[in-house]
């Protein structure tokens, strides 16, 4: 074996073991992992030279030894370039018919992702704003009640009233007919440009303007209602499990920053991505919070839109199943929308 493969399989067996102990690593638990023989002497000494280069460091003398953000990013690194993975159990989040909208499957998928992993789960919707418009309906109660109907690539609204003016169940079927030729396909932000910046649409339509003006009042609403995008947080009890260390205070300051909804988006999205996957390893985040814990994020698209996924657990954290799990999960969200959204 080179000297540089045994340091580097001696680096990932210390990862290993720490990661499943939580326990300072010494020379005499390293040899029982290789497969061939080796001296706890030649270990110590490749230990000190990994030392010395930053990616394992003593907590105490007589102790063995711990990795660092250097080494647990090598050890990341070292197994995604070689792509072992995990064998884990069929990802199934919920039955199609169960499962109404968009929103009900990615709060079903933050919960699958805690249980599966053991770490607090984080999941970003996508931005509403960019979702498109299958269809819009047009009813009448009471002939002067007019309420709407929308109806995205993600969601359904509520049925809402938007105006009160007399009208024919007919004069509202050409209308319905007329603007959903219009806005069909377009996303909701295209849709309210174009309904804000024409003040009329046709000739034909130019006494039924006000219902049209008045869908217009209702997509900006619907627009600001969900401009703020929805954040599933699930396993939260997870800190308190007995893999994780940190002090009362601490605990209670990362509470505090998950109950802060717009901070934790701009975290999430600011962990650099490659190929989709990203990961921040102790100190390399920012808020001193986060400094005992590790996070995960991997990017998914539904239909265009893009959303995040996203682990925090201690930096001791299992990062392969956590990657495997979200990896998994943002290749199968495309199917799974498909099955409930038409």
């Amino acid at each position: 074996m080179k000297l540089k493969n045994r340091r580097d399989e001696i680096l990932k067996n210390l990862v290993t073991e720490y990661i499943k102990t939580g326990q300072p690593v010494g020379s005499t638990k390293i040899a029982e992992k290789f497969h061939a023989p080796i001296s706890s002497a030649t270990i110590r000494n490749e230990m000190t030279e990994l030392e010395k280069l930053g990616y394992i460091y003593q907590p105490h003398i007589s102790a063995g030894r711990i990795p660092t953000s250097k080494g647990y990013r090598f050890f990341i690194e070292t197994f995604l370039k070689e792509k072992k993975e995990k064998t884990l159990k069929k990802i199934e989040i919920s039955a199609p018919g169960k499962t109404k909208d968009l929103n009900s499957v990615l709060e079903k998928v933050s919960k699958f992702m805690s249980k599966s992993t053991k770490e607090i789960a984080l999941v970003l919707s996508p931005e509403t704003e960019d979702e498109r418009i299958k269809y819009i309906h047009f009813f009448a109660i009471n002939n002067h009640n007019i309420y709407t109907v929308l109806v995205t690539d993600t969601y359904t609204s509520e049925a809402a009233p938007i105006i009160k003016t007399k009208t024919s169940t007919n004069e509202l079927l050409l209308i319905e007919r007329f603007i959903n030729d219009k806005l069909s396909n377009l996303s909701l932000k295209q849709a309210s440009h174009l309904l804000g910046k024409t003040k009329s649409f046709s000739e034909e339509f130019r006494q039924e303007n006000i219902i049209i003006k008045a869908f217009y009042q209702f997509l900006k609403k619907e627009i600001r209602k969900n401009a703020t995008r929805k954040i599933y947080i699930k396993g939260i009890a997870n800190l308190l499990s007995a893999r994780i260390t940190l002090a009362e205070k601490k605990v209670e300051l990362l509470l505090k920053m998950l109950e802060e909804k717009k901070l934790i988006e701009d975290i999430i999205e600011d962990v650099p991505l490659k190929d989709n996957l990203g990961y921040l390893i102790g100190k390399e985040n920012k808020l001193p919070q986060l400094w005992e814990c590790s996070l995960i994020t991997v990017k998914y698209t539904i239909k265009e839109m893009e959303g995040m996924l996203a682990l925090i657990g201690p930096t001791r954290m299992d990062y392969i199943k956590g990657i495997y799990v979200l990896e998994q999960i943002a290749n199968n969200l495309e199917e799974f929308a498909n099955k409930i959204i038409p």
